[in-house]
């Protein structure tokens, strides 16, 4: 559940931070999207350093049982799950790669055709508003049917647009790919 709403979280972030990095952008030039980021650092430490502190990990244990198990090494688990990284993991990163690629192709190729910076926040805004509103139903498929289930159709979909991007010549068809 920690996970789950740190990504939700982040998808929400992804969807909001681009539209005030535009509001920004118009109001104070390229150097307001800068600021935006800098007040936004300043609040998400303050909120940070307000949150209580977890409970030492060995706080766990219960009174009377065994000794608590020395932490795992990076060595130790790498070895110890090596099959799971080598097959599942490779998969994961690759998926990872791809998602994260939006987040240079978008401002790149905007960037190329001529969008200004507003036109092209607002468009990567609206990239993370479908992301955002896409999650926890795509949640819900993983838990009743499995990654795989949201997992290939979602690199099909990235990777048609991706595949469209260049034919791209506005701001609109940039958006619509």
């Amino acid at each position: 559940r920690a996970l789950s709403t740190l990504g939700g979280v982040m998808r929400i972030g992804l969807f909001v931070g681009p539209f005030l990095g535009a509001a920004c952008i118009h109001a104070f030039g390229l150097a307001g999207a800068y600021w935006a980021g800098v007040v936004s650092l300043v609040v998400a430490a303050f909120v940070a350093l307000r949150m209580p502190e977890l409970p030492p990990h060995g706080a766990a244990v219960a009174a009377g049982s065994a000794t608590p198990h020395a932490a795992p090494t990076l060595r130790s688990v790498g070895s110890h799950h090596a099959k799971v990284f080598l097959t599942v993991g490779v998969g994961a990163l690759l998926v990872a790669a791809v998602r994260a690629s939006r987040q240079a192709v978008i401002p790149l190729w905007a960037e190329g055709i001529g969008l200004d910076a507003a036109t092209t926040s607002l468009i990567y805004g609206l990239a993370g508003g479908i992301d955002m509103l896409v999650f926890y139903p795509a949640g819900k498929v993983m838990d009743r049917r499995g990654r795989a289930w949201v997992a290939v159709p979602s690199m099909l979909i990235i990777g048609v647009a991706m595949t469209l991007t260049p034919f791209t010549h506005s701001a609109t068809t940039l958006l619509l790919a």
